[in-house]
């Protein structure tokens, strides 16, 4: 039996790509699966997928939020691990989020259950920028004696070496996502009247503000616009050529508004997302939406694959916008090329992970 459990979030937080790494896990294996999580996230990730052959399990009581950075919240993931191993009896165990209380609580599990192999997926709260780096280093560090639990990053960047570590214990996975599709995509030169700039979630953030004043101070004669969709939109909505949507709306509409985009502003500097992946790029993927990007090393490890422009800092990326503003209806270009790669490596990780 394989057990897929969401200690942390709740509804629809991570729903995409949890729901994602659950379908990787039912085409690369026959075995029995129970996914775990809060009630409302379950409901998420049984809308998208339907059931699929996998028991879905909804936990008493969401894992405490409250400063989730720090060790009080140790006992509680501890107890949640036991029980779920004593009553199900996994033969392997993926923990597909955990900060640093969890990842502690799971290296005392792996010393009880020492036959049971354990999966823990890293997400961005281990970027350096955040400040706990060092305490994730010594609880990787600690991870070298358990020989059935290793992490799942990812992040190409978020390796052994980068932490340290002499033994092998980091897979590194594609970014898991469920309306991924293995095909080559050719953009259109679009007569629209009005160029669509999308900006989602955390890219509506202070570059992205620099960016939209550089490109307003162009003298373009295309119309455009800078279309938000962020929690952080009220810092935007006094900006010339900016149109902010409210943050909620549902997983059709939120396709359909990413679809009637040209462009998706991925405003990330050299060292943000080195070592965790962007759900936006996912979504600029899955969507045929090519990417107008910074130098962050995440997005560069993908341009081979052309995902759309990158540019070295805030001043290029504003001329390379003006210019695709300006000159949107020529000639087609090809995006997003050789995917069916990814998704070959993907699907090898994933059999490696249900195999060591």
């Amino acid at each position: 039996m394989i057990i897929l459990l969401e200690p942390i979030c709740s509804s629809w937080t991570h729903e995409e790509v949890n729901a994602g790494f659950l379908q990787l896990i039912r085409k690369n294996s026959s075995d029995e699966v129970v996914y775990i999580g809060e009630k409302e996230h379950v409901r998420c990730i049984r809308n998208i997928l339907g059931d699929s052959n996998v028991d879905y399990k909804v936990i008493a009581g969401q894992m405490p939020w409250q400063d989730p950075d720090s060790y009080e919240n140790t006992a509680s993931y501890f107890r949640l691990l036991c029980s779920i191993i004593l009553k199900y009896k996994p033969s392997i165990l993926f923990v597909l989020c955990g900060y640093r209380p969890c990842i502690f609580a799971v290296e005392m599990v792996s010393v009880l259950f020492p036959h049971i192999k354990i999966n823990l997926t890293i997400h961005g709260m281990v970027e350096k920028y955040k400040g706990n780096g060092k305490s994730y280093k010594k609880l990787f560090k600690f991870a070298e004696y358990f020989r059935n639990l290793q992490f799942v990053t990812y992040s190409p960047f978020c390796t052994e070496s980068y932490w340290g570590l002499k033994s092998k214990k980091f897979f590194f996975l594609h970014h898991p996502y469920i309306n991924f599709e293995n095909k080559i995509f050719e953009r259109q030169g679009r007569k629209k009247e009005k160029i669509t700039i999308g900006i989602i979630g955390a890219c509506a953030n202070d570059k992205a503000l620099k960016v939209i004043s550089m490109v307003n101070k162009c003298e373009l004669t295309q119309d455009y616009e800078f279309l938000v969709i962020s929690r952080f939109g009220k810092y935007f909505g006094h900006i010339e050529n900016v149109r902010v949507m409210e943050q909620e709306f549902d997983r059709e509409n939120k396709s359909r508004l990413i679809k009637d985009m040209d462009y998706l502003l991925l405003p990330y500097g050299r060292y943000e997302y080195a070592l965790s992946a962007s759900g936006v790029l996912w979504d600029a993927i899955a969507n045929q939406v090519p990417c107008l990007m910074l130098d962050s090393k995440y997005f560069e490890y993908y341009m081979s694959h052309k995902i759309g422009y990158q540019a070295k800092d805030i001043n290029e990326l504003s001329n390379i916008i003006c210019k695709k503003i300006q000159h949107n209806r020529g000639k087609s270009e090809i995006f997003f090329t050789d995917m069916g790669k990814i998704e070959q490596e993907r699907d090898r990780t994933m059999r490696q992970m249900l195999l060591w």
